[in-house]
């Protein structure tokens, strides 16, 4: 454009007191270098130049450029400049560049510039890699696909190398993905509105809105530092009251993962947010209206769901607040109104108030919850809470499996996490199968690695064996259960040493009877197991049978497991130590086996049953 303006005056000095028509003009430049980028045998021509003391006007030429940067070298181009007025026009056609056409249109007065581009088809990989040959781009900067877009622009260059810049850009049609954003315009145009001013140092984004009818409604406006290090000075987002579902499928659902759990939803309601951004304070702010969520494939869902979320980067002041009515997980597991309120300060989050979710005919209580420097390595919490009883023939209808008896219910102790690590402080009770569980001394580390690793003792106090053989298809066994597992060590969730014994309580008040079906999946259990009845005929005649003490016991070490039952035989041990006639006896002769082995005859066992 310079080159055309120095040419325009020379042209006018040179014969300024003449007139003349049809003018043959040709202008050449061996080679031209813009930013390390040699532009090679550039010719312009007009054919049919006019020139008159008050007009230079060309209405048909052709620029001629060699460079690898435009798709075709020869250039359609019309301009025109009135001497007096300094107003200059000037027209390119189709210029073919990155794999599409634009079409651009100039008009200059007074250092007050109008700019309209219509842009067809582009290829945007190809666009911005032209673009980087000449500003300095992010290396993950990335756009891709196709686009058409019209450009208005009004440029004005102001005393100090200032430019301001107020216009529109309206995206009709296409496709861009800007990493990880990704837009498909095909329904309604996207407007962007922008009003900013430019110095060598400094840019001021006065305003930039962003509009898609029914869609988008988003408000800008922010200050960057442009020296060495690029720096926000202040910066403020603003997107108004706006369809949750409509921004969910034209803009959130393509920056998911495919196999993400949010990846596809059922949406309702209104979302609205803002960002304020300044070098010593943040704050963001989402506000959610009657909100209605539900995964497609029936895995968990959420209803009218408002309130809001809030975050500040230093201030106590801003409290998240969410209410909802109901709730499912796993399609059948029903929670009912709840409301949470929290509060996220930098990277922490702390529980304002105790939590109480109703779930069933019972309910989760968090009493204390607290997790600092939330996705660094020292990230680190606490938690304490309990399980309000909830009736275990509720959970057995909502899963689908035989009915059960009792309830569930336990106190969650401090639970401390710290260095990947968790650890109970006290002991972690649950009551279950009208018995209890206890596990104390209980850490985990390496929590969020590849390799996480558990430690803990357990006690069991007096559980159904009814109940607890009703959930399963092994065969049904009567009375109750009591025992232990020491030094439990997990690696990778997989049992590496662990001393376990489990049996009959001496004090168990329960009848005991055992049916034919568990009788026969104990005996099939290690391999080398013996069935001692008078006559083997019986154990197909009866369905149940009268047992004296029931037990079993490992102590795993090296992959091995160390076996032992309820009292000692000749040469083996009792797993089912037979009562009233007939007798039964069930007697184990192996003492070892590799617990590979082992789990794998179980699961047969199971998939056996299961049939």
């Amino acid at each position: 454009m310079k080159l055309l303006l120095l040419f325009l005056f020379y042209f006018y000095l040179n014969t300024s007191l003449f007139a003349f028509e049809n003018l043959h003009l040709k202008f050449k430049i061996a080679e031209l270098n813009v930013s390390q980028q040699d532009f090679k045998n550039i010719k312009l021509e007009c054919k049919n130049l006019q020139y008159t003391t008050q007009l230079i006007n060309c209405s048909n030429g052709y620029l001629h450029i060699s460079s690898d940067l435009i798709d075709k070298p020869i250039i359609k181009l019309s301009f025109s400049y009135h001497l007096k007025t300094q107003q200059l026009k000037f027209n390119i056609e189709q210029l073919a560049i990155a794999d599409g056409k634009i079409n651009i249109q100039v008009k200059s007065i007074n250092n007050n510039w109008q700019t309209k581009l219509n842009i067809h088809n582009i290829e945007l990989t190809q666009l911005l890699n032209i673009i980087k040959k000449f500003i300095d781009l992010p290396s993950d900067f990335t756009m891709a696909g196709r686009s058409n877009l019209t450009i208005n622009l009004n440029t004005k260059l102001q005393q100090g190398n200032k430019v301001k810049i107020q216009g529109l850009i309206r995206l009709n049609k296409g496709e861009i993905y800007i990493d990880p954003i990704y837009l498909n315009i095909n329904k309604q145009p996207l407007n962007m509105a922008i009003d900013l001013s430019l110095q060598p140092k400094k840019l001021n984004i006065h305003n930039l809105h962003l509009t898609q009818k029914n869609i988008l409604d988003l408000q800008t406006n922010a200050y960057f530092k442009l020296e060495d290090k690029f720096a926000i000075e202040r910066l403020s987002i603003k997107l108004k009251p706006t369809y949750i579902k409509k921004l969910y499928d034209n803009y959130i659902q393509a920056m998911l993962e495919e196999d993400s759990i949010f990846n596809q939803l059922k949406l309702q309601g209104m979302i609205k947010a803002q960002l304020n951004w300044q070098s010593n304070k943040r704050h963001a702010l989402i506000k959610l209206y009657n909100i209605n969520v539900e995964d497609q494939k029936k895995r968990f869902g959420i209803n009218k769901l408002h309130g809001k979320l809030q975050w500040h980067s230093n201030s106590q002041g801003y409290a998240s607040h969410l209410h909802w009515s109901n709730a499912y997980i796993a399609s059948s597991i029903k929670l009912g109104r709840s409301q949470l309120r929290a509060s996220l300060i930098k990277n922490k989050i702390k529980l304002l108030a105790p939590f109480y979710q109703p779930i069933f005919d019972g309910a989760i209580k968090i009493q204390q919850f607290h997790l600092n420097n939330i996705g660094m390595e020292n990230m680190n919490g606490q938690l304490r809470g309990e399980i309000k009883p909830i009736s275990l023939s509720k959970i057995s209808t909502a899963l689908d499996i035989p009915k059960l008896n009792g309830n569930i219910s336990g106190k969650i102790p401090w639970l401390n996490y710290r260095n990947q690590a968790i650890n109970i402080g006290g002991r972690l009770k649950m009551r279950i199968f009208d018995g209890e569980i206890i596990a104390h001394h209980l850490s985990i580390n390496n929590l969020l690695n590849n390799i996480p690793e558990l430690k803990a003792n357990i006690k069991i106090n007096k559980l159904n064996l009814k109940t607890l053989t009703n959930i399963t298809e092994f065969g049904e066994i009567q009375g109750q259960l009591s025992g232990y597992v020491r030094k439990l060590h997990l690696i990778d969730w997989q049992p590496v040493s662990f001393d376990a014994h489990f049996a009959n309580p001496l004090d168990d008040a329960i009848r005991h009877r055992i049916s034919q079906k568990a009788i026969q999946n104990l005996s099939n259990l290690s391999g080398n197991l013996a069935v001692n009845i008078f006559s083997n005929s019986i154990l197909k005649v009866f369905e149940n049978f009268y047992y004296k003490r029931l037990g079993w016991g490992c102590r795993l070490r090296k992959g091995i497991c160390h076996m032992s039952g309820v009292g000692a035989t000749k040469k083996g041990y009792y797993i089912v130590q037979g009562g009233r006639l007939p007798r039964l006896d069930v007697i184990g002769y192996n003492k070892s086996v590799d617990w590979n082995q082992l789990l794998n005859r179980i699961k047969s066992i199971s998939n056996t049953s299961l049939h």
